[in-house]
């Protein structure tokens, strides 16, 4: 499938330039960005947190970030795509670990258990 590569080839360089472009203040380029990466850095973010709200805003928080640190991508380390994947799983790790534990909203099916303590008689 030697046009899928290539295809996939073009896409990522297409998406190294944009980054470029980001770095420089380009809106349209920013633009661009988000429309090639939203889906997919979505997907990471809600595969790590679970909740379509929390992966929502986390997905807000990459793109701000991408937005003020596109000048820290070198695509010598990194194609893109695998620079924008790690900014969205390292935020979604961060909110993951700055989220209070969650408890069980309801505590009652803790009494419809069985007790295999041994009984008194």
């Amino acid at each position: 499938m030697p046009e899928l590569d290539a295809a996939a080839t073009a896409a990522s360089h297409r998406l190294d330039e944009l980054l470029v472009r980001v770095a420089g203040g380009d809106r349209q380029a920013f633009e661009s960005v988000y429309q090639l990466a939203s889906g997919r850095l979505f997907a990471i973010c809600l595969q790590v947190l679970r909740d379509r709200g929390d992966a929502e805003e986390v997905l807000q928080e990459v793109f701000t970030a991408v937005w003020n640190k596109a000048a820290q991508f070198d695509r010598a380390k990194a194609a893109a795509m695998t620079w924008l994947s790690m900014l969205a799983r390292n935020r979604s790790i961060d909110r993951l670990r700055a989220a209070p534990p969650r408890a069980l909203d309801d505590l009652s099916v803790a009494e419809e258990l069985p007790d295999v303590a041994p009984q008194p008689a």
